[in-house]
């Protein structure tokens, strides 16, 4: 019986190992062209039509990485479309843009930012590929930093622990930005905890993807209609910080559905 207990202790620290192996495999197919893509169009070739290129390449590479994951389940990143997805998506959008614009009022009145002559309006086409660009790179980065920490079931061990890990790998994962100052981190951090929060809450990155592009979408529809520019860029940058704690605080305290319920 001794020996059988040891057995089956073994087998499943090999399982456990596999598991382990092929959320790293994941997290390379789709990191190495996101990383890539970024470094384009960040540092290296901002006008080359490459980065945007790699940046759909990560994207699709989410594909096999779910079935690398967990036999072709894409549920298993939290994207399952289950009933509500759309409405948790559409809030969890609302209150970061919402969010956005209440950072960038408040910038402006304090004198840490300001602002140009507005802008004409974007047409459709313009609206429509300032959805897509802000749309697609929040995806791809929230199936990495949020997503396969889902699946690797790191929900269960609670939300301050899921959401540290995630935010120190959503944080990591901006290594194009590393000489940006301590500002730029502990803003990076902070959003990652209020995103990995939402992600934890409802076991759905849906919640996750609806901050993380809304706060995107809102800043480059206010940059289109009407730009701004930090006069105090480290002050800007930790107000982005608190509200994010504040949304982070927010979703911790909310009185929610069991924190026993699994990911599907």
């Amino acid at each position: 019986m001794g020996h059988g207990g040891l057995g089956l202790a073994s087998d499943a620290e090999r399982g456990q190992a596999g598991a382990n192996v092929r959320l790293l495999l994941a997290f390379a197919l789709i990191a190495l062209p996101y990383q890539a893509s970024v470094a384009l169009q960040e540092r290296f070739a901002p006008e080359s039509p490459a980065g945007p290129a790699l940046m759909l390449v990560a994207l699709l590479a989410c594909l096999p990485a779910a079935w690398i994951v967990r036999g072709s389940r894409f549920s298993a990143f939290g994207l399952g479309l289950k009933r509500g997805w759309w409405l948790l998506l559409f809030a969890t959008l609302c209150v970061a843009f919402l969010a956005k614009l209440a950072t960038i009022l408040a910038g402006l009145w304090l004198g840490w930012a300001v602002t140009s002559a507005p802008s004409p309006l974007p047409d459709a086409v313009g609206i429509a590929a300032l959805l897509a660009i802000t749309f697609i790179p929040s995806l791809v980065e929230d199936v990495m930093t949020r997503g396969i920490p889902l699946a690797s079931r790191l929900y269960r061990s609670g939300l301050l622990r899921f959401a540290a890990i995630s935010a120190v790998l959503y944080t990591a994962n901006h290594l194009w930005r590393f000489d940006w100052g301590v500002s730029e981190q502990v803003r990076l951090m902070c959003m990652g905890l209020a995103y990995a929060a939402a992600c934890w809450r409802w076991r759905s990155l849906w919640a996750a993807v609806g901050l993380h592009w809304g706060w995107n979408l809102a800043n480059a529809l206010s940059g289109a209609v009407w730009p701004v520019e930090w006069a105090d860029e480290t002050a800007m940058r930790l107000a982005a910080a608190l509200v994010h704690l504040a949304i982070f605080a927010a979703i911790a305290l909310l009185p929610g559905r069991s924190r026993q319920t699994e990911l599907d």
